[in-house]
């Protein structure tokens, strides 16, 4: 997540573990995010791996052989400074519907959707908002899919 003020030198991403790299590599739990699995029934299934990546050595990979809603990658920070704020990452796969969401203090403020078409393109979306200093950011990535549904989410800034 990206942090643009007239206080700060330019642009700093505050996103911790944006490539899912650190640590936890190849669990179920990436280091500074949460694995949601929100739906009923069969869900997909999150795990890190090195099977589908944009750059590094790892990503947030998902398949699922039936379908599933509201399955996907949370985090949460607190704004460093008052100024405005783009939250980016990199997902592709096939059969897949996904929205990135971003709420402020538990209020959603903005979000972008979109559709993966192939595993080797990699849609970007972007999510521009304002935060106070103090204010706690939501990041939510969320992630619907047919069955067969596969991808990965990576580089996230």
């Amino acid at each position: 997540m990206w942090l643009f003020t007239e206080k700060s030198d330019g642009s700093v991403n505050i996103i911790s573990n944006p490539g899912f790299e650190d640590d936890n590599a190849q669990t179920a739990a990436p280091k500074y995010w949460k694995i949601e699995n929100t739906t009923s029934g069969e869900y997909s299934k999150f795990e890190i791996n090195s099977e589908m990546t944009r750059s590094g050595k790892y990503a947030a990979h998902w398949y699922s052989p039936e379908p599933f809603e509201y399955s996907g990658l949370y985090a949460e920070y607190t704004a460093p400074e008052t100024g405005k704020y783009e939250f980016s990452t990199f997902i592709a796969g096939e059969k897949n519907i996904y929205k990135t969401l971003i709420s402020i203090n538990g209020e959603h403020k903005a979000s972008a959707d979109g559709e993966t078409v192939s595993y080797d393109i990699w849609e970007k979306p972007v999510v521009k908002f304002t935060a106070n200093a103090g204010d706690k950011i939501g990041i939510w990535i969320e992630i619907n899919g047919q069955s067969g549904a596969y991808g990965s989410v990576d580089d996230c800034a």
